[in-house]
């Protein structure tokens, strides 16, 4: 979710893209301007080379117009749906002194750039906007073109009062746009998870992962056990995919047995997220691999880390030592009881001690959550009995 300069990041980042020097217009034209100007007001003074980007639309997404927050909910929960957009974009090129020649070259310059970047990089929206989270979105966004008929072009033109130009039209979707309101989410429940499991099969096959009493997802420093069949032989290795299209982590298992495999989640394990996991042998001289399995690997509160609450003007703010750590492309929410609490600020870089604020609540005792990609830091202790909140992670805020 992003906040409310979603939209100009998504401008700022096609100026910026189609401006860039090194792949952009500039590249190819030495002399071009790149603006984002309404169509009246887009060749005020302008001689030279330029390409216009006019904001002309924006619609509700259909799809996730009714949709929970994906960051803030989960199952269960009722969650609120973001504003949910898709921006359309007029791209009108014009070239030196009026020369149409010039004119198509730059608008085909420009297409063959928007064709190569059918979605907007991490970066292109970090830098496009100062203090925009949009980025953390970057795989939802995608830049697709639009052709619309004569008639309807013409329409952008006559209610400018200016003359028709051979334009280009693109859809960017979709932005998500979350508001300042709090929500709530209720405790979890003492109920100990249950884990599937798959039937056997003749290969190599993992069929469940198994985390210590019965949690249905890991902590750094968890011994993970996989099950399966014929999961026995030479160079056994655990590999590991993380979340952020890192290379995979490869390990040696604590034991192996042909049915069951257990390794320990290390420290240098990565961002918290969904892993995949597989099992990599040498059968009879030959290489196998298993099929993968997917894992949630939560954000853990270090205990005793999490600092007294601080209250001042209407505003509480906590802040905690998490491992690993939250890094900026990352959603990140401190649920203080049933209350979020967000970021005190945007991260620059990958940070263990986040800072969050919330309104004040009201005077008492409040269990902290960190919900990090919609993955949740483990509450209940199911090590004892029966299980109980973990009493180490709640605070008094007076």
């Amino acid at each position: 979710m992003s906040n409310y300069k979603a939209i100009a990041t998504v401008t700022a980042a096609l100026r910026n893209l189609l401006s860039d020097v090194d792949y952009g217009l500039p590249r190819v034209f030495s002399d071009v301007k790149v603006t984002t100007k309404p169509l009246d007001k887009a060749r005020e003074g302008v001689k030279a080379n330029q390409l216009n980007i006019y904001l002309y639309q924006f619609l509700p997404n259909p799809t996730w117009r009714n949709m929970s927050d994906p960051a803030l909910g989960r199952a269960g929960e009722n969650g609120k749906p973001p504003v949910a957009l898709d921006l359309y974009y007029l791209v009108t090129a014009y070239g030196e002194g009026d020369d149409d020649v010039k004119g198509h070259e730059l608008i085909g310059k420009a297409m063959d750039i928007m064709h190569d970047n059918p979605r907007l990089a991490v970066d292109e929206l970090q830098l496009a906007v100062e203090d925009n989270d949009l980025f953390k979105d970057a795989g939802l966004i995608t830049v697709v073109p639009q052709f619309l008929p004569l008639e309807e072009l013409s329409k952008f033109w006559t209610s400018a009062s200016t003359g028709f130009r051979v334009s280009m039209v693109y859809k960017v979707s979709v932005v998500l746009i979350s508001g300042e309101r709090e929500l709530e989410a209720g405790l979890p429940s003492y109920q100990e998870p249950q884990t599937a499991t798959m039937p056997g099969a003749a290969w190599p096959a993992l069929h469940g992962v198994r985390f210590p009493n019965g949690q249905d997802r890991g902590e750094i420093g968890d011994q993970v056990m996989l099950e399966g069949n014929g999961l026995s032989g030479e160079n056994l290795r655990v590999i590991l995919d993380p979340p952020d299209n890192a290379d995979p982590i490869s390990m040696a298992p604590d034991e192996s047995s042909p049915d069951r495999v257990l390794f320990t989640l290390p420290q240098n394990v990565g961002p918290c997220g969904r892993y995949r996991v597989w099992l990599r042998m040498d059968q009879d001289g030959i290489e196998m691999e298993t099929n993968a399995l997917i894992f949630a690997l939560a954000c853990r509160i270090v205990a005793d880390s999490v600092q007294e609450p601080q209250t001042a003007d209407g505003k509480t703010t906590i802040q905690l030592t998490c491992e690993p750590g939250i890094n900026p492309a990352q959603h990140a929410y401190l649920l203080v009881g049933s209350r979020f609490a967000r970021l005190e600020e945007i991260l620059k870089k990958t940070t263990d001690q986040p800072r969050f604020v919330l309104d004040t609540p009201e005077p008492g005792d409040y269990y902290l959550r960190l919900r990090v990609n919609g993955i949740d830091s483990r509450l209940v202790d199911f090590s004892q009995s029966p299980p109980r909140f973990n009493q180490k992670l709640k605070v008094t805020i007076a």
